[in-house]
């Protein structure tokens, strides 16, 4: 499982950038309530696994971000 502040820092690490965080005090109605990242009870029931960890699938997402910048311009910008 990974936290949404290891998430971060993972992203920071793979991308070079800084992510800044700020805490917002209310809750609006898009927000999640639980964030979980478990994968502990399927790899029970299955015994599936992931193939990759998280620094290199977030690898994997940022390059292919960069590959397709051009597609993606409206989105993130």
């Amino acid at each position: 499982s990974v936290s949404l502040q290891e998430l971060t820092a993972v992203c920071e690490k793979v991308t070079g950038n800084k992510i800044e965080i700020s805490s917002v005090k209310e809750n609006r109605s898009s927000d999640l309530t639980s964030f979980i990242t478990d994968s502990r009870k399927i790899k029970q029931i299955s015994g599936w696994k992931p193939k990759k960890g998280i620094e290199e699938t977030i690898s994997d997402i940022a390059i292919w971000i960069q590959e397709h910048k051009e597609q993606l311009k409206d989105i993130l910008s």
